[in-house]
């Protein structure tokens, strides 16, 4: 149990081991335990200070808590499928949110039975990503172009350079030509990066402050997806609140069916829990805990379940 633990929070076998004597034994207390700790000890001061020699652009705040390159989690976590996991391996805890969302809006866009043993091409990633990016495009533009946020060829993969692609077909085929960049390491964050800049950093802020939020986007201090991350992936919008009503009342909300995928409460996953269905756990908490996926015959672990509007 304590290597659960280290493989999903990040810490060392000995303080895994201390969470789990706290939490008697339970892996699950053992986590809320971890997290609720986390927060009552705030952002570590070390985190404001910046590298030297590091240039961040004016929006890297938005994403991260600090101004440092990227942690080893997400620069080495890349978009390439494994035909054997049916699945994106995740190398270390923190983009599970990211994975999730691009291999449910494949599982939605696919016209195959999901099922381990189906094909899925570089086109069709391509397609997936292209969607996801595309949404963002907030409605007031005219020409519908999105940010591709690409590694330049003569840098290190930390601060990516931005090509302007109009929306739909054009964009999928420059994903389709710099494949290699999101499915090798860091493509998880050429992805994110793109929905932000299409979305553009001053309406973000604008989405985030709506709800009472300033960002940024990963969490410190383990550099897990917040909610609005995941609003931006699903929804094209730095929003988190996934309740019926806003969260200063008004009208009910609604999820808007554009990718043809959404989150789903745990009593809805457990209720229509079936061997044949992909499941797992998408927490609803503002500041979300993680939790360990299931699997089912031979599927990959990932936390979402998709579902067709």
């Amino acid at each position: 149990m304590a290597a659960q633990l280290v493989d999903m929070l990040g810490m060392s076998l000995d303080e895994a081991t201390n969470f789990l004597d706290m939490a008697g034994g339970d892996v699950e207390a053992a986590m809320n335990l971890y997290f609720s700790m986390m927060n009552e000890a705030g952002p570590d001061p070390m985190l404001t200070q910046q590298v030297p020699g590091f240039d961040a652009p004016e929006w890297w705040g938005l994403v991260w808590p600090d101004q440092k390159p990227p942690p080893e989690s997400w620069a080495q976590q890349g978009l390439r499928l494994d035909p054997e996991m049916f699945g994106i391996p995740q190398h270390k805890n923190g983009p599970c949110g990211v994975l999730a969302v691009v291999q449910a809006v494949l599982a939605a866009q696919s016209d195959q039975e999901l099922s381990p043993t189906m094909t899925v091409t570089d086109e069709a990633v391509a397609a997936a990503l292209s969607a996801i990016i595309g949404q963002c495009c907030p409605a007031q533009v005219g020409d519908q172009s999105c940010a591709l946020a690409l590694w330049p060829q003569d840098q290190t993969q930390v601060v990516p350079k931005v090509e302007m692609v109009k929306r739909g077909a054009e964009l999928t085929a420059s994903i389709l030509a710099n494949m290699t960049d999101f499915t090798e390491p860091g493509g998880v964050l050429l992805l994110v990066y793109s929905c932000l800049l299409t979305r553009t950093p001053e309406q973000v802020r604008k989405d985030l402050a709506s709800e009472m939020e300033n960002g940024p986007l990963i969490l410190a201090p383990t550099f897990v997806c917040s909610m609005p991350l995941m609003g931006l992936m699903m929804r094209g919008q730095a929003r988190g609140s996934i309740s019926a009503y806003s969260p200063i009342g008004g009208q009910p909300t609604d999820w808007p069916p554009a990718l043809g995928v959404g989150p789903v409460s745990y009593t809805h996953l457990r209720a229509h829990e079936t061997p044949e269905h992909l499941v797992c756990r998408l927490l609803l908490e503002k500041k979300k805990k993680i939790k360990q996926c299931m699997r089912k015959k031979e599927i990959s672990q990932i936390d979402m379940m998709y579902r067709e509007y």
